[in-house]
Order: C-alpha cells, then sequence, then structure tokens
C-alpha cells in the first residue's frame, strides 16, 4: 500500500483484510467486521473553475478550496473563488449497496488555515462527462440534491494525511448515486467542492495536493457499504389537489402544479397550498429509510426565486381530496418536521432532472406513523415558506416566484425511496416482492449478492441462515401428528360404538326367544 495512505476501517469493525490488486488506481478492496465492504480509490482526474470567468484547469499542481490568489479577475490579480472538482473511476459497487461511510482523503500542500465552509455536491449522473477546459465545463453540470457543508480544520504542516484533511461523511451523497437506476458496478463519481454561502471577500482557503508531481498524493476516495441490503421503491401520483388559501377554493382536476401561486384563479391569482397523494406506499416499522425525494417534470419555464415548504400530512389513513365532508386541505395536520426547497431555474417544458427534484425527505418520512398493515397512503403538502400575503392572497417580498410542474400521464410526480430492513440480516434474501415500478423490490437477487461478497473478500461471508425454516417444519410434523392420532381415537370410538350397538341387539333377540 503506498505509504501516507491510512490503514483505516470505516466500517463498523475494528480490523481489515486488505490486498493489492492489478488495478493501479486502487489502492484496496477488503472486508470489515460485520460484512462491511471497504474501498479506496485514487482520483483520477481533476479540474478547477473559476467562478468569476468559468476558465477551468485540469493540470495545476494543487488544489485550492475554493479561493486562489493566483487568479487574475478583470486584470487584476486579486484572486477569485474556483469549484474543484475530482473524478473517481470504476467504482466496484453493487447496486443496492447500503453505504456505511464515505469520505475524501487530502493531502495538505500548503500551511492554510481560517474559518472555512465548503458544499461539497456529487454530479447527478451516473456516467458523469470528462473535464474539459471549455469554459463553464464544471459549473454547469447538474449535482445531486444531497450535498453536506465541511468545515475543515487548519492544515498546519505541508505533506501532513489525517483528520483535518479528510471530509466529513459523505454516504448521503454517494448512496443518492449508486441507488440511481442507471447504476454500474463499474460507473466513476465526480465530487464538485466550492465554498457554501457568498464569498464576502474573503480569502480563506485549503491547498491540497493534486498529484501532478507526486502520484502517491493524489486525493483518495474511501468507501464502506454493505451489499445487497437496500430497496427501492416509485410510485406515482395517485391524487392530488391545489387549494387557494384567501378563499378556500380547491381543485382536483389541473393538468399542473403551480408551487406555489397560481394565475389561473378567477378573478385573479393568489398563493395556494398543493397536496399530492401517493397510494400504497410500503413502509413497514422495522425499516429505515435512508434516502427519498419527489421528482417533478417542468410544465412551464420558471426562474424566479422561491423557497417552498415541504410537510408530510400526520396520519396512516389520510382523507381524500375534493370530499365535501373532507378537511380542507390547509387545515390537515402536519408532522413536525418538515423540509425547505429552494429549486434552481425550470428552463423549460418537459424537463425533468436534478433541478426539478426535491430535497432528501428521508427525515421527513421517518416522522410519520406507520401503518401496522405495512402499506399506507401518504399525503404531501407543499407551499410557500416565510409566506407575507396581499389581501387578494398574492404573496409579497423577494420569495415570490413559482414553479409550475405538470400532472399529466408518466410525466406526472413520482415518490422514489431507498430504504433498508432495521435487522440488516434480513434483506434481498429474505421474502422478496417481485420487481415492479409501483412496489418496492430489491435492486439483485441473493445470487449476485453472494458473488460480489465472494469476489471482494478472500474469505466470503456464509449464507444468510434461514432462521425460521427449523421451527415451521417442526410445527407441521406436531400438526400431522396430532391429527393422525385424532382419526385413531375417532375410529376406536366408533368401533367400540359400534360392537355394543350389537351386543344389546342380540340380547334383545335372545330374551325375545325365552318369552316365547
Amino acid at each position: 500500500m503506498p505509504q501516507g495512505y491510512p490503514a483505516v476501517c470505516m466500517g463498523a469493525g475494528s480490523d481489515c483484510v486488505t490486498r493489492q490488486i492489478e488495478n493501479p488506481s486502487t489502492v484496496r478492496i477488503g472486508r470489515c467486521d460485520g460484512d462491511d465492504v471497504v474501498i479506496e480509490r485514487i482520483s483520477e482526474a481533476f479540474a478547477e473553475e473559476d467562478v468569476s470567468s468559468g476558465t477551468v484547469w485540469t493540470a495545476s499542481t494543487d488544489l485550492e478550496l475554493p479561493y486562489d490568489s493566483g487568479i487574475t479577475v478583470i486584470g487584476v490579480s486579486d484572486g477569485d473563488d474556483q469549484t474543484a472538482a475530482l473524478r473517481f473511476p470504476n467504482l466496484p459497487i453493487p447496486t443496492g449497496s447500503l453505504i456505511q461511510s464515505a469520505a475524501i482523503q487530502f493531502q495538505c500542500d500548503e500551511i492554510s488555515y481560517g474559518t472555512l465552509q465548503l458544499r461539497v455536491t456529487a454530479e447527478g449522473r451516473t456516467f458523469p462527462f470528462s473535464f474539459g477546459e471549455n469554459p463553464f465545463n464544471i459549473s454547469m453540470r447538474d449535482t445531486t440534491v444531497s450535498s453536506v457543508i465541511w468545515e475543515p480544520l487548519d492544515w498546519d504542516n505541508a505533506g501532513d494525511i489525517g483528520a483535518p484533511q479528510r471530509t466529513i461523511d459523505l454516504k448521503q451523497i454517494v448512496q443518492e448515486v449508486v441507488s440511481m437506476p442507471s447504476w454500474d458496478a463499474s460507473a466513476p463519481i465526480v465530487f464538485l467542492i466550492t465554498r457554501a454561502g457568498p464569498r464576502n471577500n474573503a480569502t480563506s482557503t485549503r491547498v491540497a495536493e493534486s498529484g501532478v508531481d507526486w502520484g502517491s498524493s493524489k486525493p483518495s476516495l474511501q468507501i464502506s457499504y454493505k451489499p445487497g441490503l437496500v430497496y427501492r421503491q416509485e410510485l406515482m401520483v395517485e391524487q392530488f389537489a391545489e387549494e387557494r388559501l384567501v378563499d378556500g377554493s380547491t381543485s382536483c382536476a389541473s393538468n399542473d402544479l403551480e408551487l406555489s401561486n397560481d394565475s389561473g384563479w378567477a378573478p385573479e391569482s393568489g398563493e395556494q397550498v398543493v397536496a399530492m397523494r401517493f397510494a400504497g406506499v410500503k413502509l413497514p416499522e422495522a425499516t429505515t429509510i435512508h434516502f427519498a425525494y419527489i421528482q417533478f417534470t417542468a410544465n412551464e419555464r420558471g426562474d424566479a426565486p422561491v423557497t417552498l415548504r415541504i410537510g408530510i400530512e400526520r396520519t396512516t389513513e389520510p382523507a381524500r381530496f375534493c370530499v365535501p365532508t373532507t378537511q380542507p386541505i390547509s387545515r390537515r395536520s402536519r408532522t413536525s418536521v418538515e423540509q425547505l426547497w429552494s429549486p434552481g431555474p425550470w428552463w423549460y417544458y418537459g424537463e425533468s432532472g436534478v433541478r426539478q427534484r426535491t430535497p432528501d425527505l428521508s427525515t421527513l418520512l421517518q416522522s410519520l406513523p406507520r401503518s401496522i398493515t405495512g402499506a399506507q397512503d401518504i399525503v404531501f403538502l407543499i407551499d410557500r415558506a416565510n409566506i407575507t400575503t396581499t389581501t387578494t392572497g398574492n404573496s409579497t417580498g423577494a420569495n415570490t416566484g413559482t414553479r409550475s410542474a405538470t400532472t399529466q400521464d408518466s410525466w406526472a410526480p413520482r415518490l422514489v425511496m431507498f430504504y433498508s430492513y432495521n435487522d440488516l440480516t434480513r434483506s434481498s434474501f429474505s421474502s422478496s416482492p417481485s420487481p415492479s415500478v409501483q412496489t418496492a423490490s430489491p435492486t439483485h437477487s441473493p445470487s449476485e449478492t453472494s458473488s460480489v461478497s465472494a469476489s471482494a473478500s478472500s474469505s466470503p461471508s456464509p449464507a444468510p441462515k434461514k432462521e425460521h425454516s427449523k421451527p415451521k417444519s417442526a410445527a407441521v410434523a406436531i400438526g400431522v401428528t396430532l391429527t393422525l392420532v385424532a382419526f385413531v381415537i375417532a375410529g376406536l370410538f366408533c368401533c367400540i360404538r359400534y360392537r355394543r350397538r350389537n351386543a344389546f341387539s342380540l340380547r334383545s333377540t335372545v330374551v325375545a326367544k325365552e318369552i316365547d
């Protein structure tokens, strides 16, 4: 193993079995205690893009995260922020894996310090584009919904590789990427790192080795995962409604959903709350939701700033919409957990990508009461956050934008969830629902899981035990035995009655003859 890469086990156990393999881009692939597979990839390529001019560099000897004092802006060399991108190739993570932890390990190139917040995301594609030096090649990419804020400690010594140079846990970002329907075990991941929030003339930064001068100093990606434990469930919206807040008017037949001001209300436009019902969601109590989102498709262009509030109705049996006896949408009880969403611009009709996708809703869904049947209807409620309205019901202030989503056919909103059973021994090996878009389904078969486990470790883990097979067989045997015993007793009873009856008849005949 190259010097400088810490032999850490990022999984549940403390020991790692490691081995060298032929691919030079892989430092380690092994298995930790608790059947966590650990892999480590060295960055294959990197790029830096000036946030002002869009200029891209792909051969720098270091990576400034994010401020580079050497950037010239409008003819003046006063420095500027940049977006750094790192590409890690050929990640052998099988479909359906549960990501336990993930982090990028840097090596310090220059002493750098100061308060700093960095935003880390990934490209929202399973096969991201290669880096090019055309302007804005990095920032124009769609990113994952998930992101994290990293506040690195001071980097005190050049050459250091340790905790201060390691990002916080990126497992939510990696889970989103490997859970995409098109994910393949040979696909790469591209991470993007930039300043969180406005620069405000800040010059704080961290300077890392890029590996151009020394190949062993390239950033590395460390991931641990459990194979074959994640189920995917996708459902189309079953019913939707829009309620105008100023007077309670409700519509359940629109061909679009305005989030959250509708110009179609008569006599004039007004703010509204949108409700969406997803029917038959499989949500057993003993499950953990790792990632979830609602995917919309744009019905028209909308680029004004807007911040929306996403809630969920607090019941396992929500009433249907547009029924006279039901409670108005705006008065329905919500869970205490809410999710804010500030979607980027929606440019054209039919656009359905990361910008039309909500943030992660797993925390919201985890707060929902669970039905004892394991399947339930779920109602999401969306309106404008921190709304201030006029007497006509229109919003005022800076948060006045709207996003319009279509409800037509296959472009209607979809709920996508990724979950696993809390008892990790129960996975796709146990009773597996049939694969379908409308039902939860394991993402691969037990045989695939076994092959993945065997190839990733020199000592494959044994197949999971069927804990209930023996008790079930014993119960059947006992039941059959008791049934046979019952038949025997009934037969003996019938025989005894038959013999007693014949004996009585014989005595009656004898007595009659004696009388004669």
